[in-house]
């Protein structure tokens, strides 16, 4: 698949000393801000700077920096030597576990794979959010604290300081789970330089990321504190689709923008829009998602009410550790073609709109309704609609 090279751009804070040769970093359409730059660098003279829209992109102090290049090498998008290939097995998937499925997105598949890794003593590292609502990666090691993974969040994750982290425990021999967007994953291996047979990576099928900053001019509308620590999610805990809730409390589908405005590319990093990673060919050992269109080729004997989730294969080592989930995961093998069918985003990137470039800037100074007349955001019939459905069949269920 052809890729072109990425345009290089100057990211300063200062001019460099006289007669050293300057560090060029990608540009801002290209980067997506994974923090590999910044992670390596050993005098610690990078920092990733949000822009108005809150994205955050990596600008060196020049005056510290030694000039060592390290910050190129560890870029996924200047030096995109991450190994890509097609699954080598695809499964529709949930988790035999009712309490688990109910309080994830696409199946629960991904507490299986913690526990797995959790039982080797290993570690384990996902997008949480923390106080504020702010999402960053974290680390757990039991159990007990995979909650704090679990579910769909649609912007942004602050890598932190998971990266150095997490070689510090490959370095001492320990299991590590990652799980972050493709990019996430490929900054990871640029920063890594070498392989361990101890790391364990998964990702999902990304539209895009919208930053958080977008997320918390959502959450003032909603008049959610900046300090608040009340519980968010994203997803229909009971069935198949999107529902926005804070505090277990539903969000009016009038109020439901933010995801309306996700669904139609609004709110994306730049990056997104030009993905080298919305390919079949993945950067990880999993890849997980909703397997959207499952049964409507070849028959699928299951009930769909409660989700399905899709599960990639990606290598013989994501291969081993699944066979240690067999016991708490239903599987069924299918093929890529019907999941690429499905999952538009397994073979196509993000299309900028029209509207992409204003959007940011309207949403700070717009009104709600203004903001949803402009970038047509008000709810079809459809969205009225399903969460009746929803309870109907909950209620059924339970007569």
């Amino acid at each position: 698949i052809g890729r072109t090279t990425p345009n290089i751009h100057k990211l300063f804070v200062r001019s460099m000393s006289a007669g050293m040769e300057k560090i060029e970093l990608c540009s801002r359409d290209v980067c997506t801000g994974c923090g590999s730059c910044a992670s390596v660098c050993p005098r610690r003279c990078i920092i990733l700077q949000a822009t108005g829209e809150g994205f955050h992109f990596p600008i060196i102090d020049a005056d510290s920096c030694i000039n060592c290049s390290l910050c190129i090498k560890s870029c996924h998008q200047l030096n995109s030597k991450v190994k890509k290939q097609l699954p080598i097995d695809v499964y529709a998937a949930w988790n035999l576990d009712k309490v688990v499925r109910a309080t994830s997105s696409s199946g629960g598949v991904f507490s299986a794979l913690a526990e797995v890794v959790l039982k080797q003593k290993g570690v384990v590292f996902g997008a949480s959010f923390t106080d504020g609502l702010k999402l960053q990666h974290i680390d757990i090691e039991s159990n007990i604290d995979v909650h704090k993974l679990r579910g769909s969040k649609y912007l942004q994750s602050d890598t932190a300081d998971s990266y150095t982290k997490t070689r510090h425990f490959l370095e001492e021999g320990r299991f590590v789970l990652f799980s972050g967007t493709p990019c996430q994953i490929a900054g990871l291996y640029s920063f890594l330089k070498k392989k361990y047979d101890t790391l364990v990576t998964c990702d999902f099928v990304c539209h895009g990321v919208p930053s958080q900053e977008a997320f918390n001019l959502y959450k003032r509308r909603l008049s959610i504190s900046e300090n608040d620590t009340g519980i968010f999610s994203f997803r229909d805990t009971e069935g198949w689709g999107y529902r926005l809730a804070y505090r277990g409390k539903a969000i009016s589908t009038v109020d439901n923008y933010y995801f309306r405005a996700f669904s139609k590319g609004l709110m994306f990093m730049p990056a997104c829009y030009d993905c080298r990673y919305a390919i079949p060919e993945r950067v990880s050992d999993f890849t997980m998602g909703d397997f959207w269109g499952i049964g409507a080729k070849v028959p699928f004997h299951h009930s769909m009410d409660t989700g399905v989730a899709l599960l990639l294969v990606n290598s013989t080592k994501g291969a081993e550790i699944l066979k240690e989930c067999t016991h708490s995961l239903f599987l069924e093998q299918r093929t890529l073609e019907e999941a690429i069918e499905g999952n538009y985003n397994l073979n196509h990137k993000s299309i900028k709109p029209r509207g992409r470039e204003t959007f940011y800037d309207d949403f700070r100074r717009m009104n709600k309704w203004a903001l949803m007349k402009k970038y047509a955001l008000f709810p079809s019939l459809r969205d009225f609609l399903r969460p009746i459905k929803r309870y109907y069949k909950i209620y059924m269920s339970k007569s």
